[in-house]
């Protein structure tokens, strides 16, 4: 005959059992919770690194069109004859300053996010543990020296322009038949290259 046992040893049993039952579910959702956030955190990481190569990718784009721009302003642009060295005008001297400044300031921008995107994805892709958050702290602090070069390229790529208009367009002086005074006079000459400047002062303000 089979042996039974007393009520009180079997619910005892039971209860060990179910405990270690409990016990062993709560592990593995434990370890699946665990493993979830591991994955949210790396899409997380994944989308941030995304969106700095975004950036990074439009930023060296925005600095090729630049450079080229700077540099076929440079050889090309026809200074006046009156405006030429021995006797170069401040409009011509401002220009060829900004153009280069612009051309420079692109072109280096141009090489660090170059260099940053490749470098970055493949630290990324092919780093130690951890890398992918190692490549957005980079980013991100390359980042703020990247956005100061680019907006003082476009500030130098705006004033090669407005230099440009000031060479075309601002007579060396004021009409001598005017008797409205001297700055009315002036202002009454200047305004085609005045209304540029105001032009494209109020976009970049914008």
């Amino acid at each position: 005959p089979r042996r039974r046992c007393s009520r009180a040893p079997c619910s005892l049993r039971f209860t060990r059992a179910a405990r270690r039952k409990l016990r062993a579910m709560l592990s593995a959702r434990k370890v699946e919770l665990l493993a979830s956030l591991k994955v949210q955190g790396l899409e997380l990481r994944q989308a941030e690194l995304d969106f700095y190569l975004s950036r990074f990718s439009t930023t060296a784009m925005l600095s090729s069109i630049m450079t080229l721009m700077s540099y076929i302003g440079i050889i090309k642009i026809k200074i006046p004859e009156d405006q030429l060295p021995p006797n170069m005008s401040w409009q011509a001297g401002a220009f060829y300053i900004s153009a280069c400044l612009a051309m420079v300031l692109s072109m280096f921008n141009l090489v660090l996010t170059a260099f940053a995107i490749v470098q970055g994805q493949g630290l990324s892709l092919r780093g130690p543990p951890g890398s992918v958050a190692n490549a957005i702290a980079i980013f991100k602090e390359q980042w703020k020296t990247v956005r100061v070069v680019l907006v003082l390229a476009l500030v130098c790529m705006t004033l090669a322009g407005l230099w440009v208009s000031w060479m075309k367009l601002d007579p060396p002086t004021a009409d001598p038949g005017c008797a409205a005074g001297a700055v009315p006079c002036w202002l009454l000459a200047a305004w085609p290259a005045l209304a540029i400047t105001a032009l494209v002062a109020a976009i970049v303000v914008a």
